[in-house]
């Protein structure tokens, strides 16, 4: 009996239940010095922005930061740099560029979704410039960067340093440009596009804003929005026959 017990108590596992309190806590300090040192690293390499290529029927992706001048552009404002998009060695990390995994989408569907836009320079802009995801493991990953990039986006000096990018982008004081700026807000779930676009209405009129899904996810059938989508805060709908008209409340 003895015998038999012993082992149904080994088969449930309640010969196994030991603690780790002190290797438990040496794992968390540990742990947090390595991602802290690497995150460190990580923050000294921003992957802010790139010059894709002149939007047409099939935009071709050119290398490097060199661009045409005085010409009308366009902003498309996507997440944080990808795992991919960095080039990482035990003690140094450098840029490859962005859009490493959606490039051929951005080539093959970008016109199509943004019509009235050919002839434009394509700009692509990181929200975010640093890499909120850690980079490995689907699941975790995208649970750790929606995290951590919702709570930057939070915080109002980022949002100030985003507000301020954009703005000289859109002023033509980034190398000298000129001509018409259109922003596309490719942030990716509603949640960060709301976020994106609390930003750039302060910044651009809704005839030179666009919205879609994030690239990656760009198909034949994906569709854009043209124009904000959300309402101005405070603001009310008030129907008249077949017209909704926007109009701001007493706190608006």
């Amino acid at each position: 009996m003895k015998k038999e017990g012993a082992n149904a108590a080994h088969r449930s596992g309640g010969a196994c239940r030991q603690s780790f309190p002190k290797t438990s806590c040496r794992f968390v300090e540990i742990s947090r010095k390595v991602i802290t040192d690497y995150i460190r690293m990580v923050s000294r390499v921003s992957c802010s922005w790139e010059y894709f290529g002149v939007v047409d029927d099939v935009t071709k992706r050119v290398s490097g930061k060199v661009h045409p001048k005085s010409k009308d552009r366009v902003l498309m404002i996507m997440e944080s740099p990808h795992v991919m998009e960095y080039k990482y060695t035990l003690r140094q990390v450098s840029v490859v560029g962005l859009a490493q995994q959606c490039g051929n989408r951005i080539s093959t569907h970008f016109s199509r979704l943004f019509q009235g836009l050919n002839g434009f320079d394509l700009f692509l802009v990181n929200a975010i410039p640093f890499q909120c995801s850690i980079g490995t493991g689907r699941l975790l990953n995208c649970l750790v960067k929606n995290k951590i990039f919702k709570r930057l986006l939070d915080d109002n000096d980022v949002l100030n340093e985003l507000e301020a990018a954009i703005t000289t982008w859109r002023d033509g004081n980034c190398n000298g440009m000129t001509g018409r700026c259109v922003i596309v807000n490719a942030c990716g779930k509603v949640d960060k596009c709301n976020r994106i676009e609390g930003v750039v209405k302060k910044i651009v009129d809704t005839e030179d804003y666009w919205r879609a899904p994030h690239p990656c996810t760009w198909t034949k059938t994906t569709q854009s929005q043209k124009g904000f989508k959300m309402k101005p805060k405070g603001s009310v709908e008030v129907k008249s026959n077949d017209l909704v008209i926007t109009e701001m409340t007493a706190n608006g």
